[in-house]
């Protein structure tokens, strides 16, 4: 059976109607975006979503969204305006399994990088922006055994975006 991811967007609501109407789009809301690469066999039948980025990928000025996998891959899906998405492509990491993913440039290239968290290989993982919706899997980066999650900011200072890592 696929995994499919459902993309819900609605406007901040008064707490009041902010269930009922995530209720409402979710019994409207049809479209339903696979992830997961089709053509991964893991060995478990693990497929689906772990961990979710929105960022404009492509600088095309839509909201794009990436995915971090159970099967090892990163699926990317373009927006195309409105609740449109282009099909989702798939970039294998080479991983077992894929946990928290986050969008940032950590290259100084104004393009927003992937970086994810391999937890069984404990490595992180980085599908660096080359533009025009094309990503280059990067060498991966040793961290530790479990690593689970990944987050970004300038810890330090300096005017340069970091990478925060943890795990066991």
């Amino acid at each position: 059976m696929k995994t499919h991811l459902l993309v819900v967007f609605f406007a901040s609501l008064a707490a009041s109607t902010a269930s009922a109407q995530l209720f409402e789009n979710l019994q409207k809301f049809a479209n339903r975006i696979a992830v997961g690469d089709p053509l991964s066999e893991s060995e478990t039948g693990r497929e689906g979503p772990k961990s979710i980025c929105l960022e404009d990928l492509d600088a095309d000025g839509k909201l794009d969204f990436a995915v971090s996998n159970l099967d090892g891959s990163v699926s990317v899906a373009f927006g195309s305006g409105g609740l449109a998405f282009s099909e989702p492509r798939h970039f294998p990491t080479g991983a077992v399994t894929l946990r928290e993913l986050i969008c940032a440039d950590f290259n100084g290239d104004e393009l927003p990088d992937i970086v994810t968290a391999a937890p069984i290989e404990g490595k992180i993982h980085f599908l660096w922006n080359e533009g025009g919706q094309q990503f280059r899997l990067g060498t991966p980066l040793d961290a530790w055994e479990i690593t689970r999650n990944v987050a970004s900011g300038d810890f330090n200072g300096d005017g340069h975006l970091d990478l925060a890592v943890a795990g066991r």
